[in-house]
């Protein structure tokens, strides 16, 4: 779509980004609004009291077409860029947040299930040799076969399943860092997941920031306070009103 007129506060690196984003997105009216709103005003005016290491596009940026950070950006543009295309991705691309309870109960399914899995690959090897004495005996060569097919495809799906167990396991060991795993269920699940991952994003405790930003994002009215509240054990944070 044809970009309109961004305003003179909004750093350029960001007015090019948001043009950028609109030449693709499904969602110009949230681009636009992050860019316009005039609350965002304050929002880079705070941000640019501030300085930045220099962001680096992970996997999952990549795949999402993340911004083109060029070496003719500055640090503090280059930051710029990235928290911006950050607000607009994680709203149409949002992390599910689970609590500790939530996971031990999808701990112990994953366990359940890769455990029926094996025990399911042995009962259909065995298979075969029950029949071998019936009427199939001349096909038990065939048998065997069919069967070892269908075990070590079970025997894949327990894998896949230990796969996930591990990763269970690595986020119950870094409770209060991930942004993914909260204490408590609470309220506003998707507002607190884009703050939280928002918030690991510019990794300094700036929570009006982050409550305006999230406010002009999600189109509703989140508080500072609520950010302060969300945020308490996002890794680099230090939960300070």
């Amino acid at each position: 779509m044809l970009a309109p007129s961004f305003p003179a506060w909004l750093p350029p690196a960001v007015a090019n980004e948001a043009r950028r984003i609109l030449e693709y997105t499904k969602y110009p009216a949230l681009v636009i609004r992050l860019a316009t709103d005039i609350r965002m005003k304050r929002v880079w005016a705070e941000l640019l009291k501030h300085k930045f290491n220099r962001p680096h596009l992970d996997k999952w940026a990549l795949r999402m077409r993340g911004p083109l950070l060029d070496d003719r950006l500055t640090d503090q543009e280059a930051t710029f860029t990235m928290f911006f295309w950050w607000a607009c991705a994680r709203v149409h691309a949002p992390i599910a947040l689970s609590t500790i309870s939530e996971l031990d109960t999808l701990l112990a399914s994953c366990e359940s299930i890769a455990r029926e899995l094996r025990k399911s690959a042995a009962d259909v090897r065995a298979l075969p040799d029950k029949l071998s004495g019936s009427e199939f005996l001349e096909t038990r060569d065939m048998e065997h076969g069919n069967a070892e097919y269908h075990a070590k495809n079970m025997e894949r799906a327990a894998k896949f399943y230990d796969g996930a167990i591990a990763k269970i396991i690595q986020l119950k060991a870094v409770e209060g860092l991930d942004p993914r795993v909260v204490d408590r269920p609470g309220k506003y699940r998707p507002a607190r997941s884009y703050v939280r991952h928002l918030a690991t994003n510019i990794g300094k405790p700036l929570y009006a920031t982050l409550a305006t930003v999230t406010s002009v994002a999600l189109d509703c009215t989140i508080t500072k306070e609520q950010v302060i509240e969300w945020t308490r054990g996002v890794k680099g944070l230090q939960n300070k009103a």
